[in-house]
């Protein structure tokens, strides 16, 4: 994939930003089941007002985790999810907890994916309703 992206760029003579660069060159995952799992579980919760689908999403993202318990991108997505079901379906106490720490864990892995910076924001935003910790953290995402 890093050969072909750099490939079609030199063809298309596009000059490629150095941040550009580093995320052709860097792979969220080297198994491709998990990646796998992860893109069906970010297709499956696209309908965000339909808890079922959300579940599912929600399995998917744990299969990408046990296949690669390093892919910080899944558990940050997986993070950003476990908020919005606290945020719309489920105020428990243990989903709050867990969107925390699926995003914190991913921030250990990958401490400047903007990604789980996004997902520690929403934690912070509807999980502890803690908006300028959010605000900091969506900062820091869209710089990211």
């Amino acid at each position: 994939q890093t050969d072909l992206a750099q490939k079609i760029a030199n063809e298309l003579r596009a000059k490629l930003s150095p941040t550009e660069k580093a995320q052709i060159e860097h792979r969220p995952t080297e198994n491709g089941e998990a990646y796998l799992a992860f893109l069906q579980a970010h297709n499956v919760s696209g309908a965000f007002e339909d808890f079922e689908q959300l579940k599912q999403s929600e399995q998917l993202y744990q299969r990408a985790l046990e296949l690669d318990p390093t892919f910080a991108l899944a558990m940050a997505r997986y993070s950003q999810l476990e908020s919005w079901i606290v945020h719309t379906f489920d105020r428990t106490t243990q989903r709050r907890e867990k969107a925390q720490t699926l995003a914190e864990r991913a921030l250990q892995l990958q401490p400047g994916l903007p990604e789980a910076h996004l997902a520690r924001g929403y934690s912070y935003y509807w999980g502890d309703n803690n908006y300028d910790a959010a605000l900091k953290e969506f900062e820091i995402a869209q710089t990211g």
